[in-house]
Parts: structure tokens; C-alpha cells; sequence
């Protein structure tokens, strides 16, 4: 189990989902970029060498690429299944997106 692979105190201070994604980071190695949205888990992953974005910075990447037609939807369909997001940055993006 992956959850038994990476114990170190530092990840105690994180919640579960944030410590898994870290462990399966960790664990998997190579290329590649995990999304986590809080600071603390940021910080982690900077320490580890790990390559991550936050949720804005992927649904941002997904418009520029041509993958969603609109950030805003992304952020409405989001909503609408109670993901929190503070406003203001659902706004700084959707101003980043040309959206605004």
C-alpha cells in the first residue's frame, strides 16, 4: 500500500488526500506533475522536488491548450458539485483566461 511506503512527520500535518497524492508521487518518481491546492502540501512537494500546479493553474492550461472552451464553465460545473474555490480566484482567473 502506498499510504505505508513514505512516513515522515511532515506529511502528518497534511490531510489524507494531500499526503496520498504526495506518497504517490514519491513512490511512481519520474515526470510528471500532481495537482494540490493547499499551501502546506505545496510547500511538501517544493521540498521533495515534486512538480505541481493548483487546480486554476490546470483548468487554465487545459483552455490555453485548446481542451475546455471556456474556464468558466469548468468553474460552474465545479461548483455545482460543491468544490470550494474562493471567489476571487475563480475571478483572477477567469480575467487571466480573457474571460472576465
Amino acid at each position: 500500500m502506498i499510504g505505508d511506503l513514505w512516513h515522515e512527520p511532515t506529511l502528518h500535518s497534511l490531510d489524507e488526500g494531500e499526503a496520498s497524492t504526495l506518497r504517490a508521487a514519491n513512490h511512481h518518481g519520474g515526470p510528471g506533475r500532481v495537482v494540490l491546492d493547499k499551501r502546506a502540501g505545496q510547500a511538501v512537494a517544493t521540498e521533495r522536488g515534486i512538480a505541481h500546479t493548483e487546480t486554476v493553474g490546470l483548468i487554465l492550461q487545459a483552455k490555453k491548450r485548446g481542451l475546455v472552451p471556456s474556464v468558466r464553465t469548468v468553474f460552474e460545473e465545479l461548483l455545482a458539485q460543491e468544490f470550494r474555490i474562493a471567489a476571487g480566484l475563480i475571478k483572477e482567473a477567469l480575467a487571466r483566461a480573457g474571460e472576465d
